[in-house]
């Protein structure tokens, strides 16, 4: 079965319009804020999230937003593609970062423009990966809900995909 259909199948429910645009108000509030992160304790559950190619941890949340700071590790071949239950939208910070989505295939980093990239907001089942070069990447990997999140949590364990390798295949299966 094609991974989309799969991960159609695992996702209830469907993130609306309206739900987007709240989410896109917060963001722009966080990026005229400076995207600063609030206190690393004051997030629950907040931990370093690691998986074989990237490091993360929670920066910031409010109402159905959740925002996730990323490292991707230099020359990470990690296009391995897969999607979440919420949409999302990425903001690019540096480094070198490709972005795939079926046979699309984008260079993020020459789209950097005012110190960032913000990408457009991408519903479930948006099927995606990413992989890194020489310099690694930088990026804010966000979360936007139909309603406040029960669980603050890594996008990496809210993952529908092939793992991409047996650190996160561990993190998949402990699921914190």
């Amino acid at each position: 079965m094609d991974l989309k259909v799969k991960i159609s199948q695992a996702i209830s429910g469907s993130i609306s319009d309206s739900a987007i645009q709240k989410g896109t108000e917060i963001i722009h509030k966080f990026i005229a804020n400076g995207m600063k992160h609030l206190p690393f304790d004051s997030i629950p559950g907040n931990k370093i999230f690691l998986t074989d190619v990237t490091s993360s941890y929670i920066a910031y949340y409010e109402d159905n937003v959740v925002v996730e700071h990323y490292t991707m590790f230099p020359n990470s071949p990690c296009l391995q593609e897969h999607s979440h239950p919420f949409a999302n939208v990425c903001i690019f910070l540096g480094g070198d970062l490709i972005g795939s989505s079926g046979n699309a295939i984008l260079n993020i980093s020459e789209q950097l423009t005012d110190g960032y990239w913000l990408s457009p907001a991408f519903k479930p089942p948006y099927v995606h990966g990413f992989a890194a070069g020489n310099r690694g990447a930088l990026l804010y990997n966000i979360q936007i809900w139909e309603t406040i999140p029960s669980e603050i949590t890594s996008a990496s364990v809210i993952y529908y995909g092939n793992p991409l390798g047996p650190v996160h295949k561990k993190l998949l299966k402990s699921k914190v």
